[in-house]
């Protein structure tokens, strides 16, 4: 139980050093949340390890390593279908993040298709405006603009901001 506080505590404290933008440190972290879950479970990956390895995606994709980025989305991606079936809203975040990291790279058709799964999935599993919808919606919309699809982008720029005007307080610059 201890060791599964402090991998916790890892996977916060990795998520806080990503959101100052010390790489370095959100990666030391992240390894070491992913150590002490091998630690705990050798050869088995739980929710928390979806978790670490999508951070850890997302901290590969800022440094432009993106095969990286890319594989330790797709191991989270499987575990999460393994252990929450098809249709998950932790499912349709991996989603996001695939879209997300294709989008990176300028693979638009790609990122499109997976940000679209990602919508329809989250529309199933959450309350229709919620605010990880808005930001699948705002993430198509830059990507439907970048392929010059200003009508859709408009579209669903719209349908983001409605997301985060239902559920995001009145301080938050995305209102």
């Amino acid at each position: 139980q201890h060791s599964l506080w402090q991998m916790r505590t890892h996977l916060q404290k990795g998520w806080l050093h990503y959101q100052c933008g010390q790489l370095p440190q959100a990666l030391e972290c992240v390894q070491t949340g992913l150590a002490l879950q091998e630690a705990r479970a050798p050869g088995s990956a739980t929710l928390h390890t979806c978790e670490l390895l999508a951070l850890r995606a997302r901290i590969h994709a800022h440094l432009e390593n993106f095969d990286s980025a890319l594989q330790d989305a797709e191991f989270s991606l499987r575990v999460r279908v393994e252990l929450q079936g098809q249709v998950h809203s932790d499912v349709a975040q991996s989603l996001y993040l695939f879209g997300h990291l294709h989008a990176l790279q300028d693979q638009l058709d790609t990122a499109a298709s997976y940000l679209e799964r990602c919508i329809e999935m989250a529309r199933q599993t959450k309350l229709e405006l919620h605010p990880d919808l808005g930001h699948a919606l705002h993430r198509l919309a830059q990507v439907y603009q970048q392929r010059g699809q200003p009508e859709q982008a408009l579209e669903r720029y719209e349908e983001a901001g409605l997301c985060w005007s239902q559920y995001l307080p009145l301080s938050d610059p995305r209102r």
